[in-house]
């Protein structure tokens, strides 16, 4: 018997500045959380990224984008992560 629960998945992606927002693929905003990126992160990315592209990047992501995905079993869902005016909520505040 397959089970009709959703899967909840943590999702982090690295983002450039605050001004971003997540919709689910119905247009609706999702929660999600801005995090500060060390500078132990930022340096394995920046090693990693020039040992694969043989050049330096020359953008540095600023935070960790955090939000819950939704997903259905065996299926899949879309998330649209766009620029936005407002700013999604940080950490700790």
């Amino acid at each position: 018997m397959i089970s009709k629960c959703a899967f909840n998945l943590p999702i982090l992606l690295q983002v450039i500045n605050e001004n971003v927002a997540v919709k689910d693929a119905g247009g609706k905003e999702i929660e999600s959380q801005l995090l500060p990126l060390l500078n132990a992160s930022v340096g394995l990315r920046d090693y990693y990224s020039k040992a694969y592209l043989s050049m330096a990047s020359n953008v540095t992501p600023k935070y960790w984008l955090a939000f819950t995905a939704s997903l259905p079993p065996l299926g899949f869902d879309t998330y649209i992560i766009s620029s936005s005016s407002s700013t999604a909520k940080r950490a700790g505040t």
